[in-house]
């Protein structure tokens, strides 16, 4: 994608753990499985406690309940995991079903498996455990529901403060001063550029939930750069370095734009010299790597502490909309070396 092709591809709704879309959670986040251990593990140890006489009692009686709960638990998280992309235009009502339906019925499977073991009895009281099954399912399936909500105010607030991080009014003044410097001398790329400015503000107003490709999002750096490098000019310089297999992976729509104008305006902007950013996106694994790096300050020795400030507010609105978007299944992380300032963004590698 050239600096002046405008974005046309459709964009495809992202599935995040915390915002998932229907009823049923992500049973593939490492987040959600995490909680759905946790709070079931926990509810067994609670209700065993309950009526134990000794410590020795409790141990024997939870690993007793952990060879049929444990399976279960993660033989339903991997069942919701294949199912949900396809059940999640069903009625909440049928989702809601089938997701209680999944670990009753596993847990009678496992019970029938056991029973010519002599692990378990056969008789009535062994219906309790497939109900028991059946109501947790219930109740983990509103936790994430309410989950889902309680989050949806936070991921609305974190885009508009990021909008108002990035749109920043001296951005839009000088990108138009500057077209005006060079619409007589060069009419065709005026118009070029002002395509990309475009494009720059409706991807802006693009809902964060939205996910684009590593592709379409590079070409988004490139027209923002492109808008700079009128201002700048050589004083901009930027190496790219993307993997073609990390190309069709998909990010949260304007996740490495923000980055990008980040390390012009706290690096670039603050120097005299032809300084170079550094833009690596890589596939190692399942997992997706960004790394962008800028110049620091020439005078490091007299810090501006509204710009510090200002720089990791950017950098916390991204945060924050990783944690929304993945749970703890992305991470951002930055470090300041002899020479630059490094951002890292770790998630999972997923194509759209």
């Amino acid at each position: 994608m050239t600096p002046t092709d405008p974005i046309t591809h459709k964009i495809a709704s992202a599935n995040p753990a915390a915002l998932q879309q229907g009823v049923l959670p992500d049973g593939c986040n490492v987040g959600v499985i995490l909680r759905v251990l946790l709070m079931i593990n926990a509810t067994v140890a609670l209700a065993l406690a309950v009526r134990i006489d000794s410590w020795q009692q409790f141990s024997n009686d939870f690993a007793a309940v952990a060879v049929i709960v444990e399976p279960v638990v993660l033989a339903s998280l991997l069942c919701v995991c294949t199912l949900r992309p396809l059940v999640q235009r069903w009625p909440s009502v049928w989702q809601t079903l089938l997701g209680c339906a999944i670990p009753a019925l596993l847990t009678w499977l496992l019970l029938q498996a056991f029973i010519p073991m002599g692990v378990v009895a056969t008789g009535k009281g062994l219906w309790l455990p497939v109900v028991l099954a059946a109501l947790m399912a219930l109740l983990l399936l509103h936790y994430f529901e309410l989950r889902a909500r309680a989050y949806s105010p936070a991921l609305d607030e974190a885009r508009m403060q990021a909008l108002q991080a990035r749109i920043r009014p001296h951005f839009l003044f000088n990108s138009l001063n500057a077209v005006l410097g060079v619409v007589r001398e060069d009419p065709r790329r005026a118009e070029a550029i002002l395509e990309d400015l475009s494009d720059l503000f409706r991807a802006l107003l693009r809902d964060a939930r939205q996910q684009v490709s590593v592709n379409q999002e590079v070409g988004l750096c490139r027209q923002y750069l492109a808008i700079e490098q009128l201002r700048l000019g050589d004083r901009l310089q930027v190496r790219w370095d993307v993997d073609v297999a990390a190309e069709p992976a998909g990010i949260p729509a304007l996740l490495l734009q923000p980055l990008v104008e980040n390390a012009v305006h706290h690096g670039v902007e603050q120097r005299s010299q032809p300084s170079k950013i550094e833009v690596a996106v890589h596939k190692r694994g399942d997992r997706l790597l960004i790394r962008v790096a800028n110049p620091l300050p020439e005078s490091e020795a007299n810090p501006v502490a509204k710009r510090e400030r200002g720089n990791q507010m950017a950098l916390d609105n991204i945060r924050q909309r990783l944690t929304v978007l993945y749970d703890i299944e992305a991470q951002l992380e930055s470090n300041r070396t002899a020479t630059q300032f490094v951002v890292e963004v770790n998630l999972p590698y997923r194509t759209i």
